[in-house]
């Protein structure tokens, strides 16, 4: 390589001479004493080589176009995931809103059991206190049959109307056409009751029936809840 000798420079002289030459025109004059002297021969540069830069960028422009479709398509996937969840989310809310109605279907199918079931009690109270006077009128006269009541009477109103009787036996059944006709207020509300006790058992037989609906529809409201929830 050439050995290079230096020698000291006046940097203000070099300045002051320049903008003398621009304002003037001038030619270049050069003082010798400032210039640079360089021994032997100058090797002029060489041009740097770009291979390695261009491959360089080309390897680098091809890793940020990998990097760029890997962003694609996770945000693909992204989109995709959050489709699904919302899917999934209104599946979900159909779900619960299905559970939410079978569940106030079987509450308001429960509150009409308990009604049907209080019907039940007040008619069980009921049929009680008919079977109770029944049974008072019985302890008081077993002879509770109207019909043939009116019959009995009949028979012995003809028999004193018609026949002669001795004294012993017309009292005998005087007597007993004075307890018959006695008897006949008990006899008819014995009936009434009787009547009633026959409502009431056909009533109580509808009721039992309702019941046993309802308990069918708890039951399938039941299963078709249990269906859901699995």
């Amino acid at each position: 390589m050439a050995e290079v000798e230096t020698v000291p420079v006046e940097v203000d002289q070099v300045e002051q001479a320049a903008e003398s030459r621009d304002r003037n025109n001038e030619p270049i004059v050069f003082d010798e004493s400032l210039l640079i002297y360089v021994k032997g021969k100058v090797v002029q540069p060489k041009q740097p080589d770009h291979t390695e830069s261009r491959l360089f960028i080309s390897k680098l422009q091809a890793e940020i176009t990998k990097r760029g479709d890997r962003i694609k398509e996770i945000k693909s996937i992204e989109e995709q995931m959050r489709g699904n969840a919302k899917g999934a989310s209104s599946g979900n809310k159909d779900i619960i809103n299905n559970l939410k109605t079978l569940r106030d279907q079987r509450g308001t199918v429960i509150r009409q059991k308990q009604a049907i079931r209080d019907e039940l009690q007040s008619c069980d109270a009921t049929r009680e206190s008919i079977r109770a006077e029944m049974r008072s009128i019985r302890d008081k006269n077993r002879n509770i049959n109207p019909e043939k009541i009116e019959q009995d009477i009949k028979d012995l109103e003809f028999k004193l109307a018609h026949e002669t009787l001795p004294d012993q036996e017309e009292k005998r059944v005087q007597t007993q056409l004075t307890q018959l006709t006695a008897a006949r207020p008990l006899a008819k509300k014995y009936a009434e009751f009787d009547a009633r006790l026959k409502e009431t058992e056909a009533q109580r037989t509808g009721i039992m029936a309702r019941l046993k609906e309802s308990n069918d529809v708890i039951a399938q409201l039941d299963t078709q809840i249990a269906a859901a929830n699995a």
